[in-house]
């Protein structure tokens, strides 16, 4: 005999057998390809790093004093300065690096361009 707890369980599989059949008879669903983070480093001293968290925890300051309650995290600021420089034209862009005075890589790398600018 089957105790109702059987009954139950057996008749839940028909219905996901039925479902999985009819499944096939659909649309075939593309599968999405999502871009996945991965976790990189960059050279910092340790008082570069608590400058740079110090910015975070500044805009997180900010956010909640304006009752925004998204809060970023140190991923976050990199990829809004990246998506900043990216709007910027190249001479812009240029200027703007070199406006920081302190990023001497900057004036390393652009002063082989600078003449084609």
């Amino acid at each position: 005999m089957f105790s109702r707890d059987k009954m139950k369980k057996s008749e839940s599989n028909i219905k996901a057998i039925d479902d999985f059949v009819d499944g096939a008879d659909s649309n075939i669903r593309t599968k999405k390809v999502v871009d996945k983070k991965k976790p990189v480093s960059f050279s910092a001293t340790d008082k570069q790093l608590a400058e740079i968290q110090g910015l975070v925890k500044k805009y997180n300051a900010l956010a909640y004093k304006n009752d925004n309650r998204q809060e970023i995290n140190r991923s976050d600021l990199i990829m809004a300065m990246k998506s900043h420089f990216e709007k910027m034209s190249d001479i812009e862009f240029y200027k703007e690096i070199n406006k920081l005075g302190s990023v001497d890589l900057s004036r390393v790398i652009f002063r082989q361009h600078a003449k084609t600018l």
